[in-house]
């Protein structure tokens, strides 16, 4: 056996977005839709932790999912707007300077470079309206267009494949624990950045020693 075939070469990075690249609002997206349907959140996070994940993978619409969570209100004449969904989104979420700063290099370093997120319609359909992965070219892996969610490794798997790459060349660089640990449970190497808290310096120095320029 080669020392290549034991050592497969780095080639691809994957990026999370929400997190890595963009700022999340998941906390005030879940209180704007608590306080409009005037739920506890204590009652309110468990319905939407348990049907989110049909959203971000196609199975549940965005209509259905509003629609759902309308009953916890009993008020069967009050609606919930797909607004609410993007509203905060809209209002707070930014792209994280120094993380495009080090995508542009990248970029211009020829280094392969794609993205795979967990996400609803209306915010990857937002994000492409704003060209926010205008880095990753046709190398968008979105979970609602795909229909495999991370931590699962089928989605892991699933890039790979696409990419033609084994996942041994692929790096996941993630701001969740379950995410770096669905990643190495399929032989992929994985980097926790969380760009909210965590420096960019640290980020390059682990690619560096991966043998990624930046």
């Amino acid at each position: 056996m080669t020392d290549s075939a034991l050592h497969p070469v780095i080639t691809t990075l994957v990026f999370d977005f929400g997190g890595v690249v963009q700022e999340l609002m998941d906390e005030a997206i879940i209180q704007t839709l608590a306080t409009t349907l005037g739920v506890p959140l204590a009652q309110f996070v468990p319905h939407y932790d348990k049907a989110l994940p049909e959203v971000q993978t196609g199975r549940l619409s965005e209509d259905k999912f509003l629609a759902d969570l309308n009953q916890l209100s009993g008020n069967a004449a009050h609606t919930l707007s797909r607004d609410l969904l993007v509203g905060p989104f809209v209002d707070g979420s930014h792209l994280y300077p120094e993380m495009t700063a080090l995508l542009d290099e990248l970029k211009e370093k020829d280094v392969e470079i794609v993205v795979l997120s967990n996400t609803i319609p209306s915010h990857a359909q937002l994000n492409r309206q704003r060209d926010n992965y205008r880095w990753f070219g046709h190398n968008v892996f979105l979970s609602c267009e795909i229909g495999l969610l991370k931590p699962k490794s089928e989605s892991f798997l699933y890039v790979a494949k696409h990419l033609a790459r084994r996942q041994e060349q692929l790096v996941l660089i993630d701001d969740q624990d379950k995410n770096i640990s669905g990643a190495r449970s399929v032989n992929m190497t994985a980097v926790k950045h969380d760009s909210k808290t965590m420096p960019i310096g640290d980020l390059r120095a682990a690619l560096r020693s991966l043998g990624i320029p930046t």
